[in-house]
C-alpha cells in the first residue's frame, strides 16, 4: 500500500532523499501504487479466462482431436502477442511514470520559489520549465495507447481466422460424419470459450500497467535503510574533535570547513 512505501521513504531518511527526488517520490507513492494494486483484480479476471479457455479447448479435443488441434495451431501467436503487449506497455508504463513524476518535481519546485519567481517576473520562464518534460509525457501515453490498439485489432484478426478454421473443420467432420449436428453446434460454442483469453487484451493492458507500476514501488522497497549502531562511548575522559567537516547532496555542497569539538565529560 503507499502508507508502506511512505513509511519506507521515511526509514531511508537521507538515502531516500538523495535517490528520489520529491516528484519522484511523489509519483511513487501516489500514482504506482494506486496502479499496482488494480493488478489484482486483473490477474483474477485472467486467470477466470484462462480457465475457460483451457475448458474450451478440452472440450474441443473431447468432440474431435482435429479441431483442437488446429486450435492449437494459433497458440504460438496469441503467446507471442500477449508477450508483446505485456512487455510493450509495462516498458511504457515506467516511462511514463517517471516523466509524471520528472513533471511534479519541477511544479514542487517552482511553488517552493514562488516569492522569487514573482520578485523576479521570471513567470513565464518557469511554465516553459516546469512543462519542458510534458512533449515527451504526451509520447509516451500515446505509444501505450498505440500498442494497446496494435494488439487488438491483430486480435481481432487472429480469433475470426481460428473460428472459421475450426468451423471448416467441423463442417467437413459432419460431411463425413465423425461429427454429429449437435456436436457441430457445441463447437462454436466450445471454441468461443477457448478464444476467451484473446477477448482480454484491455485487461492484459492494465495487467502489464500493474507490473510496470510495481517495478518503480519495488525500486523503493529494495533499498534498505542504514542500521543505526549500538556501541557506546569508550570510557575515560576522552573528548572528540572534528575537523574540515564537508558534506555534499550530490554536486551540491552544503558544509564546508566546519569544525566541531566536544570536550571531555
Amino acid at each position: 500500500s503507499w502508507r508502506r512505501v511512505l513509511r519506507h521513504l521515511f526509514a531511508l531518511g537521507g538515502d531516500g532523499r538523495r535517490r528520489f527526488d520529491v516528484g519522484d517520490a511523489l509519483s511513487r507513492v501516489l500514482e504506482s501504487t494506486k496502479v499496482t494494486a488494480s493488478g489484482t483484480a486483473a490477474l483474477v479476471t485472467l486467470l477466470a479466462s484462462l480457465c475457460t479457455s483451457l475448458g474450451g479447448l478440452v472440450a474441443l479435443f473431447w468432440i474431435d482431436l482435429r479441431l483442437g488441434a488446429l486450435f492449437l495451431v494459433g497458440a504460438p501467436l496469441m503467446w507471442w502477442l500477449t508477450r508483446w503487449l505485456v512487455r510493450r506497455v509495462e516498458s511504457m508504463t515506467g516511462e511514463y511514470q517517471r516523466l509524471h513524476g520528472e513533471l511534479a518535481g519541477r511544479f514542487v519546485d517552482a511553488v517552493r520559489g514562488a516569492r522569487t519567481i514573482r520578485a523576479n517576473g521570471t513567470a513565464d520562464r518557469e511554465v516553459e520549465r516546469v512543462l519542458a518534460p510534458l512533449p515527451e509525457l504526451d509520447a509516451a501515453g500515446r505509444l501505450f495507447w498505440e500498442a494497446q490498439r496494435k494488439a487488438m485489432w491483430q486480435a481481432g484478426v487472429l480469433a475470426p481466422a481460428l473460428q472459421i478454421a475450426v468451423l471448416v473443420v467441423a463442417g467437413f467432420g459432419l460431411l463425413d460424419g465423425s461429427i454429429t449436428p449437435g456436436e457441430f453446434l457445441a463447437a462454436q460454442a466450445y471454441q468461443s470459450y477457448a478464444q476467451g483469453l484473446l477477448k482480454q487484451t484491455a485487461v492484459l493492458a492494465r495487467f502489464a500497467r500493474a507490473r510496470g507500476a510495481a517495478e518503480r514501488v519495488r525500486g523503493v522497497l529494495d533499498l534498505h535503510p542504514a542500521a543505526g549502531g549500538t556501541s557506546g562511548l569508550p570510557r575515560g575522559a576522552g573528548a572528540l574533535e572534528l575537523r574540515g567537516i564537508r558534506f555534499s547532496y550530490g554536486d551540491r555542497e552544503v558544509l564546508r570547513g566546519l569544525d566541531l569539538r566536544v570536550p571531555a565529560g
